[in-house]
């Protein structure tokens, strides 16, 4: 079985390597709303109290409802909020340094519409539909 979580990797570097993860694994089923709470309960005030320099985006996809490998049921709105919510942190914290990379997804179909999503934030852009 995959599961998704949902992690925050301050890492400080220093002649010791310090690393602190913040980790919420999500229940199989986990739908947008609960997502969403998650991430505003937990994901947010971690980023809050670290102030990242630069903020690294794992961009996968396999969360979508129609992923066969996720069993999270987030919709395409859901990765374009929380790609938003990045840019928000980058804004306050990273002078606006982002950096995303395509991690995973396994229905082409999803995958692009995820992407597509993704995308549309990081540009700015309205979420829309895809038909």
């Amino acid at each position: 079985m995959h599961q998704l979580s949902v992690s925050v990797l301050p890492l400080a570097l220093s002649t010791q390597r310090v690393a602190k993860r913040c980790q919420y694994p999500l229940e199989v089923g986990t739908d947008g709303p609960e997502f969403r709470r998650i991430i505003e309960n937990h994901w947010l005030p971690a980023l809050h109290a670290f102030k990242p320099d630069l903020v690294l985006i794992s961009a996968g996809f396999d969360a979508h409802r129609d992923d066969p490998m996720g069993d999270i049921c987030l919709e395409d709105e859901d990765f374009y909020w929380i790609t938003h919510l990045a840019m928000e942190i980058a804004t306050l914290y990273a002078d606006n340094r982002i950096v995303s990379v395509l991690e995973g997804g396994y229905n082409p179909k999803s995958l692009a519409s995820g992407v597509e999503a993704h995308i549309k934030a990081l540009l700015g852009l309205p979420f829309s539909e895809v038909p």
